[in-house]
């Protein structure tokens, strides 16, 4: 069993593909699942999820037909179907959060409105630190599935929220705290949500297997790199990847329907170098026995799960907290600006820290302890982290304020850069009896 340790979980929408559709029993007919052919937006954040009929779906083709159709908003399953659904999104940051926007279930962005977009006017108008346009991109899965209806809180007939993007209408599909909107290929990225995706029998599907056997079927691709890429040359696209080694690339077409595996947590997706998505699918007869996750560990810049963003505005234990950051450093520094650097990871960060002593006591807060990482004496991890700092706050909500304050917002930009995520530990005042 291989253990997955060190990824990075998702903070955005847009590796993992979305849709904004309500989660409605339908399909199979299963009693113990949602099914649509159409998703919710996947996202380890804040979501909305509502009943939006689609204004360009445009007409089936042979393929889907083929496949016996599926079931969107304001369409039959006989009469259209998710596979080669065109979408695209826009992920930007404004103080510190960032917002997914997209066309899922609004119309399938057109060409000519989406070429027209200018992405430094949207920043400048929204004021957005960073800005990514995530598209075009077309799902390349024939459904999907809820698997936990309850946990996922769908809820039908909720209106969208809209905002016009140069005349191309998007909604509002995820919000959470952090900065980091660029996929790195081959990374291992965990989306939390209890969505999965559906392939029919006779579907032709494409998947990478990484040096430990673990499959991961394609689930959208993407005209960011390739723009004249299409369903019909996904068949051959290995030749074209830069695999890493003991990575594989293969087609093969199902005998039987195939519902994609999750994670107690949710999915693990990977993007490659043409920023194609892929989910991990333990259920394949080709895949390993995929990442453990009865201790998963991972490391993150923020907080992503919808549960978790909540949680950390409540008021928290009386008095003061202890914040343990356990550090994990990029080997080289990467700014999210592209500037030219020759810091390593652990100089970059060391940028933020060294700042933030003035933020943090302007706060009433201060660091109590900062350490290398020197061994591991019991337990096990595939890779233990760089270095752990301890950092006392007046209380929970004194954390809260700094971290979306100006100060910090400038300074992260270096935290960004150089942590390639972190495990963030709230503990309280030490035990009077020790």
């Amino acid at each position: 069993m291989n253990t997955l340790s060190m990824t990075r979980r998702i903070r955005w929408a847009a590796v993992g593909v979305a849709l904004l559709i309500v989660l409605a029993a339908c399909g199979d007919g299963a009693d113990t699942t949602s099914t649509t052919e159409a998703e919710a937006p996947e996202t380890t954040t804040t979501t909305t999820a509502t009943t939006v009929a689609s204004d360009n779906a445009g007409e089936p083709d042979e393929a889907s037909a083929a496949r016996g159709g599926a079931d969107v908003p304001g369409q039959t399953a006989a009469s259209f179907s998710l596979y080669d659904f065109r979408y695209c999104e826009i992920l930007m940051t404004v103080d510190g959060v960032t917002e997914v926007w997209g066309t899922p279930g609004i119309n399938d962005c057109p060409d000519e409105a989406w070429n027209a977009l200018d992405p430094g006017a949207i920043a400048a108008e929204y004021g957005a630190s960073s800005l990514l346009m995530n598209g075009p991109r077309y799902f390349i899965v024939d459904g999907a599935v809820d698997t936990d209806p309850a946990a996922s809180g769908a809820t039908a007939g909720t209106a969208p929220e809209l905002r016009d993007f140069g005349g191309l209408s998007m909604t509002l599909l995820a919000t959470t705290a952090g900065t980091d909107v660029e996929p790195v290929p081959y990374t291992g990225q965990l989306v939390v949500r209890t969505i999965t995706w559906t392939y029919k029998s006779g579907t032709e599907v494409y998947e990478l297997t990484d040096p430990e056997g673990n499959t991961y079927v394609m689930q959208s691709y993407a005209l960011i790199q390739d723009p004249d890429l299409t369903a019909a040359d996904l068949a051959t696209l290995g030749a074209r990847l830069d695999l890493p080694e003991g990575w594989s690339f293969s087609a093969r077409v199902l005998e039987e329907d195939l519902q994609a595996s999750l994670t107690t947590d949710g999915a693990i997706v990977i993007t490659d170098d043409f920023e194609n998505s892929y989910q991990l699918n333990t259920n394949s007869d080709t895949g390993g026995d995929g990442p453990s996750v009865g201790m998963t560990v991972v490391n993150e810049l923020g907080p992503t799960s919808p549960e978790r963003i909540a949680a950390i505005q409540e008021p928290g234990p009386d008095g003061p907290i202890y914040m343990v950051n356990l550090l994990k450093f990029k080997d080289v520094a990467e700014y999210e600006d592209g500037r030219a650097t020759d810091l390593t990871g652990r100089e970059a960060y060391n940028l933020y820290a060294i700042g933030m002593k003035d933020v943090l006591a302007r706060y009433g807060a201060e660091i109590i302890f900062a350490g290398d990482v020197t061994f591991l004496a019991i337990g096990q991890v595939e890779e233990l982290w760089d270095e752990i700092g301890i950092v006392r706050y007046p209380n929970r909500a004194t954390l809260l304020e700094m971290s979306v304050s100006p100060e910090w917002i400038e300074l992260s930009v270096h935290r960004t850069a150089g942590l390639e995520g972190q495990l963030n530990i709230e503990t309280i005042e030490p035990r009077a009896d020790l």
